[in-house]
């Protein structure tokens, strides 16, 4: 992608989770977030996205960008487990599973959007700012 075709946004004083076990996602995905002023971290799959939010401060992750299909635990199961154990924090589903079953999935989870893989940036960040009440 172009720098000059990157859309503006302005993401300062957020920060995000992304869980998502390809290195080279979690490339992409904290040079797109991290040009809109945003804070990035990462879990490698879905037991340590669950267990860095269960351990961090009340309010200090903003969103979680969730892959649905990472080993040890999917995305589906941690954000079951998230949502059992009280947190509301808004979670956008990212995955190459596109079909309205794999959507149907994704909601029926817990989750607060889907963004389909390869992510087109645009639509992430829609997404996001929908997601955040903006």
């Amino acid at each position: 992608m172009k720098e000059g075709n990157f859309p503006a946004a302005d993401f300062s004083g957020k920060r995000f989770l992304v869980a998502e076990d390809m290195e080279v996602n979690r490339e992409i995905a904290a040079e797109y977030l991290r040009k809109t002023g945003a804070a990035v971290e990462f879990a490698e799959e879905g037991r340590r996205c669950v267990e860095m939010i269960s351990l961090a401060p009340a309010g200090y992750y903003d969103l979680v960008l969730m892959d649905i299909n990472m080993p040890v635990m999917n995305g589906l199961e941690a954000t079951k487990r998230l949502r059992q154990m009280g947190f509301t924090l808004p979670v956008i589903a990212m995955t190459a599973n596109v079909g309205d079953r794999d959507r149907r999935a994704a909601l029926d989870a817990g989750m607060d959007a889907f963004v389909e893989k390869p992510v087109r940036v645009e639509k992430l960040f829609s997404e996001i700012v929908k997601c955040l009440g903006g």
